[in-house]
């Protein structure tokens, strides 16, 4: 009984063994296989997602409210810097005069109606409001549309032949000199500096409905019958070979071409002295004529 007891003993002794031996096998097994964790997720708290993390890691760039699909930065704003104003200057000779005039000469339908221009001096002066002799000081223009302006000047005024200018500052005159396709800059600088001598009607005068301001006076005829120029003391004419072309040589004003001006002035002065009242309807109704050289539709 005692040998039984002892063997018995003995049996359950290996049997704890092992038991004790494959168990510990198993556990070292079963962390073996745990796959190793990244050095980041060592440092994570437990509540914080791996995504965020690396969002956080990387610059940030993002906006406070990232979009899927993130737009442009915006075009900064441009500065336009206005183009400086020509400070307006007068120029000499007769080049530089008719530098000047070249952009005003009026070939709309110019030689077209012979009968409906001014035929002599004694016509041109009678249809005027104002007659008046002066200087070019300044040039402005107003926006018409599209690339169309209309050109005023201001005249420094030497001398009134005819007339009682209206003016809002004493001594000077606005005149629409017509329409240009360009601003005034350029020209500011060119300012013919001898004298004019204007043949001018009142804008009252023109019943076209448009609303003016009662200070702005227009030419009497074509602007190149309604200017005439004295330089050196001689009459010129604003392109007295295209007038003579669209009309003939012996229509006003050419003959006046390279006469005296002072002797001019005191001519229109007693024509002025004489002068009936303006009357639109003196001349005959419109006729069509062949156009000439210098004709040009508007």
């Amino acid at each position: 009984m005692a040998s039984g007891r002892v063997v018995a003993m003995a049996i359950c002794l290996v049997v704890a063994i092992g038991c004790a031996y494959i168990g510990n096998g198993a556990s070292h097994m079963a962390a073996s296989e745990e796959p190793a964790s990244s050095p980041s997720e060592q440092t994570l708290s437990p509540s914080v997602e791996p995504s965020i993390a690396r969002t956080h890691d990387a610059p940030a760039t993002a906006s406070p409210n990232p979009s899927k699909h993130p737009t442009s930065p915006p075009t900064p704003e441009i500065a336009f810097t206005p183009i400086p104003t020509v400070a307006p200057s007068q120029v000499s000779g007769l080049a530089a005069s008719d530098q000047f005039w070249e952009h005003f000469y009026d070939t709309c339908f110019f030689g077209a109606f012979p009968d409906q221009v001014s035929s002599s001096l004694a016509e041109i002066t009678r249809d005027s409001d104002v007659v008046l002799r002066g200087t070019l000081t300044d040039l402005y223009s107003e926006h018409v549309s599209g690339d169309a302006h209309n050109t005023y000047a201001t005249l420094s005024i030497v001398d009134v032949l005819k007339g009682e200018p209206r003016s809002r500052e004493p001594g000077r005159l606005v005149v629409q000199l017509g329409w240009m396709s360009s601003d005034e800059t350029s020209l500011r600088s060119l300012l013919p500096a001898h004298d004019h001598l204007w043949f001018l009607v009142h804008e009252s005068t023109l019943d076209d409905g448009n609303d003016r301001d009662g200070y702005v006076y227009h030419m009497t005829d074509y602007l190149q019958l309604s200017v005439l120029r004295d330089v050196g003391g001689i009459v010129r004419v604003i392109k007295p070979e295209w007038i003579a072309g669209a009309l003939s040589r012996t229509h006003y004003p050419v003959p006046l071409e390279g006469t005296s001006f002072e002797a001019l002035v005191e001519r229109v002065r007693d024509l002025a002295g004489g002068a009936s009242v303006r009357v639109a309807s003196a001349r005959t109704a419109p006729t069509m004529h062949e156009p000439r050289d210098r004709f040009a539709a508007c």
